[in-house]
């Protein structure tokens, strides 16, 4: 486990999913590049179906936001 917190081995994806079912974070949230990153990831998983939905729609109202 060394190894990789000091970055000299990085986990494989099929190790960061296990992990990320276990912590209960996305997959991605282990390959973010900024705190700021992780944490939005983490409030967005945490969000119920309709919630993320209502996210959805206010990004899609925001000007030159395309995704």
């Amino acid at each position: 486990m060394n190894h990789y917190e000091t970055g000299r081995h990085l986990p494989d994806y099929d190790l960061a999913k296990k992990l990320s079912e276990e912590l209960d974070v996305p997959v991605a949230f282990f390959y973010c590049d900024s705190d700021e990153m992780a944490q939005l990831l983490i409030s967005f998983h945490k969000l119920s179906t309709e919630q993320r939905k209502k996210v959805f729609e206010f990004i899609s109202t925001q000007k030159d936001v395309e995704y």
